[in-house]
């Protein structure tokens, strides 16, 4: 069984590392996760893009990698 983007994705986060530089990340669940011993969903974080110079450089990459990601799910459907 394949997990939809559209069912998986909760939130998208543009931090400021120690660091210094920008990253996206995404926070989600799968609807197949099972529940933890608090009733809770595991939840997963990944990066998808790191070393921005800026806050508006990384929600520009946010903005264009989401828009892709819908894009695909639109064209599946």
């Amino acid at each position: 069984m394949t997990i939809k983007f559209e069912e998986w994705v909760s939130d998208v986060k543009v931090v400021n590392t120690l660091g210094g530089d920008w990253q996206v990340r995404i926070d989600g669940s799968s609807l197949h996760d099972e529940l933890n011993k608090y009733d809770q969903k595991a939840r997963h974080t990944f990066t998808i893009g790191s070393g921005f110079n800026g806050e508006a450089e990384a929600i520009k990459h946010a903005t264009e990698w989401l828009h892709a990601q819908l894009k695909s799910v639109t064209a599946k459907k």
